[in-house]
């Protein structure tokens, strides 16, 4: 049996499940509100590790950090399995229609980045009976964007980051939850971010 985490590490872990991914400096600026006894720990890296020893166990999830290809560290919870909870999750989030458009959105930003009018667009593909409309469709891709299943590309001006025309990639809860999908939809093995795994 573990010991239970300290007063800072329960308040990160549950920050980190509210916001879904988190960058390496954010973390480290939480971390840093807090006295060194209610952490426990001198840095991000120990801090996961130490949260990690208590998820792992009892819960079968764990933290896992992605460097992407500019050296940013983004630190995500995930499951890890793919059970039946986090299946049923995802099919009580999204309906049938929503789920194979999104599956049509993560295919198409496997070729690479595209335009949010684009994206939207892709329900126009869905066969019948399944069909969305486009304000389903526009909330879809804003929901994808505020879980950090996708983000905007950072080549974008600020002028058009929250237009139609602002290109839009896959984000980093992509990467670390369906790296195995992203590379049975083509996404080359090589060109995945490095994961890093604190145990």
């Amino acid at each position: 049996m573990t010991d239970p985490l300290p007063l800072g590490q329960k308040l990160f872990l549950q920050k980190l499940a509210a916001v879904h991914t988190m960058t390496d400096e954010t973390a480290q600026e939480f971390l840093d509100q807090f006295d060194p006894d209610d952490m426990q720990c001198d840095c991000v890296d120990d801090c996961l590790t130490s949260i990690n020893k208590q998820l792992t166990v009892g819960f079968g999830m764990e933290i896992v950090t992605m460097v992407d290809k500019d050296g940013n560290k983004f630190h995500a919870l995930i499951n890890q399995h793919a059970d039946q909870v986090a299946k049923e999750s995802f099919g009580s989030t999204y309906d049938a229609d929503t789920r194979y458009f999104v599956r049509q959105v993560l295919e198409s930003l496997v070729e690479g980045p595209s335009v949010r009018s684009t994206l939207i667009n892709l329900r126009t593909k869905l066969q019948p009976p399944l069909k969305l409309d486009i304000d389903k469709a526009d909330q879809c891709i804003e929901n994808l964007l505020d879980e950090h299943w996708l983000q905007r590309d950072d080549g974008d001006n600020k002028r058009r980051r929250d237009s139609m025309n602002a290109k839009i990639e896959l984000g980093p809860r992509a990467f670390l939850e369906l790296s195995v999908l992203l590379m049975d939809m083509g996404f080359p093995q090589d060109d995945l971010p490095q994961f890093l795994f604190h145990r």
